[in-house]
């Protein structure tokens, strides 16, 4: 049976990456398909233009779909690119690294949601 691009690109995966100094957690839900050839080649791109930042922004205000990370206000933080660019860049960091070892391990967790960034 013909299966949707749309409802294969909504299946999402959560990690969670610990913060020990702080006995702190941040957990990630992110969308691994959302990780197409044209993602990649701007991510490349950037990073050979030593925007590495940017290259980190824009891959996850593409690929995220929820996160616990909270304002000061104890809030939600929204993930696009433009709040994003104020997150510091070592926290960044270790979002886009969980998201990444999580793919290279090639788990076949995948959970359909309905959810979309």
């Amino acid at each position: 049976m013909p299966i949707k691009l749309g409802t294969l690109t909504k299946m999402t995966k959560t990690v969670t990456h610990r913060f020990e100094e702080l006995d702190e957690s941040l957990t990630l839900t992110y969308r691994p398909r959302a990780y197409t050839a044209t993602a990649e080649s701007a991510f490349q791109d950037a990073m050979k233009e030593n925007r590495t930042s940017e290259a980190v922004v824009q891959m996850l205000s593409t690929m995220l779909v929820k996160w616990d990370l909270l304002g000061d206000d104890g809030e939600p933080l929204p993930f696009d690119a433009a709040t994003l660019r104020d997150v510091p860049t070592e926290i960044l960091g270790f979002a886009i690294t969980a998201i990444m070892e999580d793919m290279s391990v090639g788990k076949t967790t995948d959970a359909i949601s309905g959810a979309t960034s």
